[in-house]
């Protein structure tokens, strides 16, 4: 299978794509499966991303917390009590 792609100006909103194909699969088909393959690979990408995104925001809060209560024990002497 071969691509090729031409893009006659940056700002020509137009592009040239040639596909040639063995014969198992009609240009227009293998074009369809790998937009099929790109929209899945970038869904998952995107999930990934607002998984860790959202890790990221979870771990910031814990360190906002940590420093507005003065330590992981809540206190501003780490946990000592007054000692």
């Amino acid at each position: 299978m071969l691509t090729d792609e031409t893009v006659a100006h940056p700002n020509v909103p137009e592009m040239l794509l040639r596909v040639q194909t063995d014969g198992t699969l009609t240009p227009r088909d293998a074009i369809v499966n790998v937009c099929k393959q790109l929209v899945a690979s970038y869904g998952q990408l995107g999930r990934e991303f607002q998984k860790e995104f959202a890790l990221r925001q979870y771990a910031d809060q814990g360190e906002q917390s940590n420093a507005a209560g003065g330590g992981a024990n809540g206190n501003a002497n780490g946990g000592m009590n007054g000692l």
